[in-house]
């Protein structure tokens, strides 16, 4: 069985009765998986293949530790750290964003037309004046077509 880290494979590796996580965040890896063998192996290849990203680390080796004669390979990217604290990492997480969007407040400031304006230093006041409108009238996006099973 070969599977992407998305939403497709989570639902794959979730137990499908009603009292399984609905949503990825939901899972916290050591719930989302359910049973040892999400789905009958394509083309006789036995075992899962799996490529996790960020989060979807977690899903994967969480499920490499419960069932690991099922996994035939595995890889994870930007792993998870499963001994961080949630609220220290969020934190963390936050603060990178904040600072990599105050690199690029100072690039932007020295184009000619940056919609920031020219003060890094107001930039993210800024940012937040521009996208305030969507709180309350997002844009929505069109679905894209199922693909695969």
């Amino acid at each position: 069985m070969i599977l992407r880290q998305d939403v497709t494979a989570h639902a794959i590796l979730l137990d499908e009765h009603p009292a399984a996580p609905t949503g990825i965040g939901e899972g916290a890896g050591d719930r989302a998986i359910r049973r040892p063998d999400p789905a009958p192996p394509p083309c006789g290849v036995p075992g899962l293949s799996y490529l996790g990203f960020s989060y979807g680390t977690r899903i994967g080796y969480t499920y490499a530790e419960a069932f690991p004669a099922n996994v035939r390979a595995m890889v994870l990217d930007g792993a998870d750290d499963p001994n961080a604290d949630p609220a220290a990492a969020e934190v963390a997480q936050e603060a990178a964003f904040q600072a990599a969007f105050d690199v690029f407040a100072g690039w932007c400031a020295q184009q000619a037309q940056c919609p920031l304006g020219n003060d890094p230093k107001s930039a993210t006041a800024k940012f937040q004046r521009l996208l305030a409108p969507l709180l309350k009238e997002p844009i929505v996006a069109r679905r894209r077509p199922k693909v695969g099973p």
